[in-house]
C-alpha cells in the first residue's frame, strides 16, 4: 500500500480542488482507500479501511476541497462543520442513552492532507447507506406508506431533539439525500426495521453562529427565512413538516416560481409566490393578517413582500386549507393534520419543539390494511412495503 499518493488534482474556478487517490492509498497512516464513493462541489468521499482497529472496519472519509478547508479553518467561523461534528461527538459521549444520539452521523476522526495546491481537511464518519430519496423512487409516484414515514419521522424528531437540546445545533438542510438508511451492505432492506441517520452538517449552524443567513432547500424554506428575519431551531421543525408531507403525498407542499407578463416584466417574484401560498394554506382563523404581517414585515426582504397599504404584495385568490390539501392527496387523518399544524405554524414561536412533537398522536396510531400492528410493526412482505429485494447499498458516506 502507498502513503497518501495523490494521483490527480482537479482545480478551476468551478470545481475548486478535488483530490483523487489510488486504491490502497494509506491516508494519515491509517485509512486504506478502497474506492471513491462520490463527490460534490466541496468534497469527495472515499470508502476506506481503518487499519488501526482490529478487523479493519470500513469508514467513510470525506475530503474537503482547499477552498472549503480554508472556510472551515477560518478564525471568523465562516463554516462550522468540524466544530459541530466535535460538539455532537462530545454530546454523544455525555448522553449516550439519548435516543437521538443514534440518529445522527457518527463522527470518528479528522486530519489534514496536503497537496501541491494547499491543505485539505478530511472528516471520518461511520459508513452510511441509501438515502431516503433512493427509497422514495421505489414507490409509485414517490409516495411512501404512512407507516414508513412515521417510522422515519420519529427517528428524525429524536435526532432534532438531540441536536437542538443537547448540542445547540440547527441543521438547516433536512432533505431526502441527507437522511441515510443504515443499510450498508444489505442485499435487501426492511424499512420498518432499519435505523436512519441525519447526515451532512456542512450547512448546520451552532448557537453562536449567523442566524440571519439564507438556509434550507428553497421549497422547504420557512417564512422567517423568506422574510430575512432571525431564525432558530424552529426552522428545522418547519423544514421537517414540509418533508413529511412530501414523502406522504409524493409532491411538494410549496413551489417557488415567478410570474412574468408578455414583455418579460416581473409581476410576482419567487418569494412573493411562496409566501402567498404559505398564508393561503396555513393561516388559521385566529391568526389575523395584521399579526402575521407585523412580524414578517420586519425582515430584510420586507419591501419585496409587503406594501404599507395592502399587506402582502401577492395574494392567492382561491384559498385552500391544509386540511383540504391532505384530503386532495388522500392522506388525511385527524392525527396527521394535528401533527403538521404543530410543525407548520407561520409564526416560529407557535411551532412545537421536536420533543413535544414526539408526543403527538400520529406517532402512536395503529396501521390498517398495511400488514402493520403499531408504530414499530414490520410490514408483511406480500404488501411490497416493508422489504425491498435488490436495494443494494452502493452509496456510503456523505458529500455535499
Amino acid at each position: 500500500m502507498s502513503e497518501e499518493t495523490l494521483v490527480d488534482v482537479h482545480d478551476d474556478a468551478l470545481t475548486d480542488t478535488l483530490l483523487a487517490f489510488e486504491k490502497e492509498t494509506l491516508l494519515n497512516g491509517r485509512y486504506e482507500v478502497v474506492e471513491e464513493l462520490g463527490f460534490g462541489r466541496h468534497s469527495s468521499v472515499w470508502l476506506a479501511r481503518d487499519t488501526s482497529v482490529g478487523k479493519c472496519p470500513l469508514r467513510a472519509v470525506k475530503v474537503l476541497t482547499r477552498r472549503a478547508t480554508r472556510l472551515e479553518m477560518d478564525e471568523q467561523g465562516l463554516s462550522y462543520e468540524l466544530e459541530l461534528l466535535r460538539i455532537i461527538k462530545d454530546a454523544i459521549r455525555r448522553k449516550p442513552d439519548d435516543p437521538g444520539s443514534s440518529h445522527v452521523v457518527q463522527f470518528l476522526d479528522d486530519f489534514t492532507l496536503s497537496s501541491p495546491l494547499g491543505d485539505h481537511l478530511a472528516l471520518v464518519t461511520n459508513v452510511l447507506g441509501h438515502h431516503v430519496g433512493e427509497l422514495q423512487a421505489e414507490f409509485e409516484n414517490g409516495r411512501l406508506p404512512s407507516s414508513v414515514v412515521r417510522h422515519f419521522g420519529r427517528q428524525l424528531l429524536q435526532a432534532l431533539a438531540f441536536l437542538h437540546d443537547e448540542c445547540g445545533i440547527v441543521h438547516t438542510d433536512i432533505k431526502q439525500d441527507n437522511i441515510i438508511l443504515d443499510d450498508f451492505g444489505a442485499t435487501d432492506t426492511n424499512v420498518m426495521e432499519v435505523s436512519i441517520s441525519l447526515a451532512d452538517f456542512g450547512e448546520a449552524v451552532p448557537a453562536h453562529g449567523d442566524h440571519y443567513g439564507l438556509i434550507q432547500p428553497t421549497t422547504l424554506r420557512c417564512p422567517e427565512v423568506i422574510a430575512g428575519l432571525e431564525w432558530d431551531a424552529k426552522a428545522d421543525i418547519w423544514n421537517l413538516g414540509c418533508l413529511i408531507f412530501e414523502l406522504l403525498a409524493g409532491t411538494r407542499l410549496f413551489v417557488s416560481q415567478e410570474t412574468r407578463n408578455a414583455n418579460d416584466e416581473l409581476l410576482v417574484s419567487r418569494n412573493q409566490f411562496h409566501l402567498a401560498h404559505i398564508y393561503s394554506y396555513l393561516q388559521l382563523p385566529q391568526e389575523s393578517d395584521t399579526t402575521l404581517n407585523n412580524y414578517l414585515s420586519h425582515g430584510r426582504w420586507a419591501a419585496e413582500l409587503f406594501s404599507h397599504e395592502e399587506g402582502l404584495r401577492a395574494k392567492v385568490t382561491s384559498k385552500m386549507s391544509l386540511e383540504e390539501i391532505l384530503h386532495h392527496y388522500d392522506i388525511y387523518t385527524p392525527e396527521l393534520l394535528r401533527l403538521l399544524r404543530g410543525m407548520l405554524r407561520i409564526l416560529p414561536h407557535d411551532r412545537l419543539s421536536a420533543r413535544e412533537l414526539l408526543l403527538q398522536d400520529w406517532f402512536h396510531v395503529r396501521e390498517h390494511g398495511l400488514g402493520g400492528s403499531g408504530p414499530n410493526s414490520v410490514l408483511d412482505k406480500d404488501d411490497n412495503v416493508g422489504t425491498f429485494e435488490g436495494l443494494h447499498s452502493d452509496r456510503v458516506g456523505e458529500s455535499d
